[in-house]
């Protein structure tokens, strides 16, 4: 059985019924193995400067929500769902992003937020590293995908400048792109004008976060579920800017890419 490492936390909670759903479809012989490398108690304990061991292609992890190893050299693909991409906390503080910034800084910023995340405490704000994202992708001899946060759909962030989120957008391609990972984008048909998440999708009418089923079959059907197979099957070639083909799935991601 060949196996493909899914990290993260809630939002795999969200994604693992439509994916092993997929999988089944799709993947005859694979498996999904989850491995809990976000959520608020890993991040706390990245904060306060906890950090993976590394031997070789073995990550292993002596506190955060679990004491947990991976040996990433027995996956055929590593999978991340969300992973603490998530452009809310950018303004959960008092910063005003409507105030005039130049693009160098604003990038800057951006790139920060995903390889450094920083959340809103009763104690003030708090930094934390994005380890597995930024590490893993030079550890494993597989290729990589992200599937990154679910576009907030709360007011805040609805109305917030374009060119945040979008300068936020593109740092994710530009640490991505650095390390090799292919990122997935949000399907368009989830996707608001304002590139938002219709509320439509949420899995509960009060947590403006997670989405439902529909949500993750649709990333599935147009974007991620080729991306998935496409790596597995070998055919990726390590560049996500030279992916080539004809249909849906391409023109999506070039025009993603060149945004």
């Amino acid at each position: 059985m060949k196996k493909i490492l899914c990290c993260g936390y809630s939002h795999v909670g969200s994604a693992k019924k439509e994916l092993r759903a997929f999988l089944e479809r799709n993947l005859d012989g694979y498996e999904l193995e989850l491995f809990r490398t976000a959520g608020p108690i890993n991040r706390a304990w990245s904060a306060k400067g906890g950090r993976y061991e590394v031997d070789g292609t073995v990550v292993r992890r002596s506190g955060g929500h679990e004491p947990d190893m991976r040996d990433l050299a027995d996956y055929e693909l590593v999978l991340f769902i969300g992973q603490w991409t998530n452009p809310r906390t950018l303004f959960s503080g008092d910063f005003d992003w409507s105030q005039p910034i130049s693009q160098t800084l604003l990038s800057e910023s951006m790139r920060r937020a995903v390889e450094m995340p920083t959340v809103m405490s009763r104690n003030g704000p708090v930094a934390f590293l994005n380890e597995p994202l930024i590490s893993f992708p030079g550890l494993a001899p597989c290729p990589t995908i992200l599937i990154p946060d679910p576009a907030p759909c709360d007011e805040t962030y609805v109305n917030a400048p374009m060119r945040v989120k979008l300068a936020y957008r593109d740092a994710i391609k530009a640490v991505c792109e650095e390390r090799n990972v292919i990122v997935s984008p949000q399907a368009e048909r989830t996707l608001t004008p304002e590139l938002s998440t219709p509320q439509k999708f949420l899995r509960r009418e009060n947590d403006l976060m997670h989405m439902g089923d529909e949500y993750w079959r649709i990333q599935l059907e147009d974007v991620a579920g080729p991306l998935i197979l496409e790596a597995v099957a070998g055919s990726y070639d390590g560049a996500p800017r030279r992916i080539t083909g004809p249909g849906r799935i391409m023109q999506h991601i070039r025009k993603w890419n060149q945004a």
